[in-house]
């Protein structure tokens, strides 16, 4: 990426939009309502310039920090000082100071890092330029020369590559390697992180579901994505029990000791009763979950069961019927069959995605079910790999040997 000249970012994408040039998607940098407010920004600020050329120019329009995904809508690197210009559609009065002062500190956390003096705005359509006070976490009205001014003024480095400032390690907090960062919050989830996480705490606070997944490649953030979650269930006043299938490391030692919180090794499961280490939580939290055991699995299984939870099984088409519905019924749980998928069909004619690790896997069930049951459990057609609609459970698919999707 390479510092661009404003005037000919706006006028390339509105031609784009018009029909009248294509530009690649993977090229294009603005969404079309922005292209709008790109071009009244400038129009603001160059407005009383008889040469505005040097305001508008050196600045990098969309950039995102490697492995972050964070964006900013326009830099400006100086040697000086670093600008940063957020743009914005007309806001609602009555959320706008909040909307904004809530993107600028997300803004000045990630480009504190790089140790220069910073300067943050957002400007608004029909509205103005607003300053941000990092220190006093507030904004000010400004007028456009006071913008300007710190324009015309910055030394702009032109040879730099912003690719090479930002090192992602500064901003990937771990609840176990920095675990005072963690609990001040010091860091910012990513956009995919916030909406997962909303989706669950909505879906639990709506009682729409008692068994929660997070699955992803390893590196992507599973790990902060949980124990945020809970973190944020303790804030609210909730208790939370973390289950951790394996020896405690350092940094969930310090949660427990230094922050109250209650992370159990599962080999606390070896007893066929729960309830001598769940203490009645409101959340339970299974971490490294393809480490569990039988023994420690069906503790858990039985700890549902007696609170009369149902489950429907489904072994798509495969094995699974031999095995797993015995070992649930066992455990006392109500289990109902789905005689559609149950019989072995080497075809898998009724499920076009035998694998429970697609949601795909449990259309055909959550037809036959309506809503008799709580929960959907569905074996793979060898009976290695099980999946629960539902526990929040943290794994590294990498791992895994016989593998518990949840």
């Amino acid at each position: 990426m390479k510092p661009q000249y404003l005037p000919s970012v706006y006028q390339t994408h509105a031609a784009h939009y018009e029909g009248k040039i294509k530009i690649d998607k993977s090229k294009l940098l603005l969404k079309k309502n922005e292209v709008v407010s790109l071009r009244r920004f400038c129009d603001l600020i160059s407005a009383d310039m008889p040469a505005p050329f040097r305001i508008l120019d050196g600045y990098y329009v969309g950039f995102s920090i490697p492995q972050i995904a964070n964006e900013f809508d326009l830099l400006r690197f100086g040697t000086d000082y670093i600008v940063n210009i957020e743009l914005k559609s007309k806001l609602p009065e009555e959320s706008k100071i909040e909307t904004i002062i809530t993107q600028m500190h997300k803004q000045h956390y990630y480009l504190k890092f790089l140790e220069k003096p910073l300067k943050i705005y957002t400007y608004i359509e029909d509205d103005g330029i607003y300053c941000y006070d990092a220190e006093n976490n507030c904004v000010e009205s400004i007028e456009a020369q006071h913008l300007v001014d710190v324009l015309v003024n910055q030394n702009v480095d032109f040879d730099l590559d912003p690719d090479k400032l930002f090192k992602p390690s500064n901003y990937l907090v771990s609840p176990f390697n920095k675990v005072e960062r963690f609990m001040s919050g010091e860091y910012f989830l990513t956009p995919d992180q916030a909406k997962k996480k909303k989706e669950i705490l909505d879906s639990i606070d709506n009682n729409e579901y008692l068994f929660f997944c997070i699955s992803a490649d390893a590196g992507t953030g599973k790990t902060l994505l949980t124990y945020d979650i809970a973190k944020t269930y303790q804030e609210c006043g909730k208790t939370v029990l973390v289950l951790h299938c394996a020896t405690l490391n350092e940094g969930q030692l310090k949660l427990n000791k230094n922050y109250g919180w209650n992370i159990k090794c599962v080999s606390a499961l070896r007893a066929t009763e729960l309830d001598s280490v769940v203490e009645n939580p409101d959340l339970i939290v299974v971490d490294e979950s393809h480490r569990i055991r039988k023994h420690q699995l069906d503790a858990l299984v039985k700890y549902v069961a007696e609170r009369n939870i149902s489950v429907l099984f489904s072994a798509l088409n495969g094995t699974g019927i031999q095995t797993l519905p015995r070992v649930l019924k066992e455990q006392g749980a109500i289990v109902e069959l789905n005689d559609v998928q149950c019989k072995p069909d080497k075809n898998f004619t009724t499920c076009p995605y035998p694998n429970p690790e697609f949601v795909e896997a449990f259309d055909e069930s959550r037809i036959w079910d309506e809503e008799r049951s709580d929960i959907f459990v569905a074996n793979d057609p060898d009976c290695t790999d099980i999946r629960i609609d539902g526990i929040c459970l943290n794994f590294d698919p990498a791992q895994l040997h016989s593998r518990l999707w949840v």
